[in-house]
């Protein structure tokens, strides 16, 4: 039978409700949505830095 692990403690997850069973999938989507976010906030980032990079140095050509 397969088992879960919650802080700590070990479930059968056979020996749950339909109920507890999908608001434990729930908590397992928001998690992966969760990582997802935190990758697409990385890229942003990357892309947010490099445009900044490149508006210095459009900057500085323009002050010369």
């Amino acid at each position: 039978m397969p088992k879960i692990n919650i802080d700590g403690k070990e479930f059968e997850l056979d020996d749950m409700s339909d109920e507890l069973k999908q608001e434990l999938n729930m908590v397992v989507e928001i998690d992966k949505k969760l990582r997802e976010n935190e990758v697409e906030k990385a890229i942003l980032m990357t892309a947010k830095n490099a445009f900044s990079a490149k508006i210095n140095q459009m900057m500085n050509k323009q002050d010369s």
